[in-house]
């Protein structure tokens, strides 16, 4: 792709993340998206064929973005607990805020093969190197084995998400995310206290 064209590309998909979020897909119409990036109609039609594809090449580099910076969450992790703690630290920012409205979005106006699409995503990008940590803490004798390693990824993303809820309703009871590693102290002690035999049975959804 030429340099120009590369360009043009870039621009649409950043000023439609930014008015997607501000605003939501419905309400954003694809001529605001060319004036913001300052190209024309026939370019964004071009470049990805409907507002929809658009919508579904946002989503997709967003959440690439957001698993880039789990997996160097896990990288810069010297300790299973500061692995986790980075994570959520990261779910905690606004980014979590922006995944919640995001899925929200999505499910109300994407079709069902891009919705297909995002879940692989999610699958691939934000689900998998978790469960590939809980998996590598298991194989060291710092979690239990016997719990399926996405079960131990589910519970951690529902203490995670809990939180932050909490904190994007506009809370101001808990520390700052950065401070709050207690959560995940809180989670590593429960999962080390539960008898694995309380999960048979217990699997993701497919």
């Amino acid at each position: 792709m030429p340099p120009e064209e590369q360009a043009s590309r870039d621009r649409l998909l950043v000023e439609a993340e930014r008015l997607f979020m501000a605003f939501g897909f419905a309400a954003v119409s694809t001529r605001a998206i060319c004036v913001a990036a300052g190209v024309t109609q026939p370019s964004l039609y071009h470049h990805f064929g409907s507002k929809e594809e658009l919508y579904l090449a946002v989503v997709q580099r967003w959440l690439a973005d957001l698993g880039a910076g789990i997996q160097q969450a896990i990288t810069t992790g010297t300790t299973l607990r500061d692995q986790l703690h980075g994570i959520a630290v990261l779910l905690w920012s606004d980014a979590a805020g922006e995944y919640q409205a995001m899925q929200r979005d999505a499910l109300l106006h994407m079709p069902p093969d891009h919705r297909r699409q995002v879940a692989q995503t999610i699958s691939v990008m934000l689900i998998a190197p978790v469960a590939n940590l809980m998996h590598a803490a298991q194989a060291r004798g710092e979690l239990p084995t016997g719990i399926d390693p996405l079960v131990l990824t589910q519970l951690f993303w529902g203490v995670v998400d809990g939180v932050s809820g909490i904190y994007h309703r506009g809370d101001n009871t808990l520390p700052a995310p950065a401070a709050n590693g207690a959560i995940i102290d809180f989670f590593l002690a429960g999962t080390r206290g539960t008898d694995p035999a309380a999960f048979v049975g217990w699997r993701i959804p497919s």
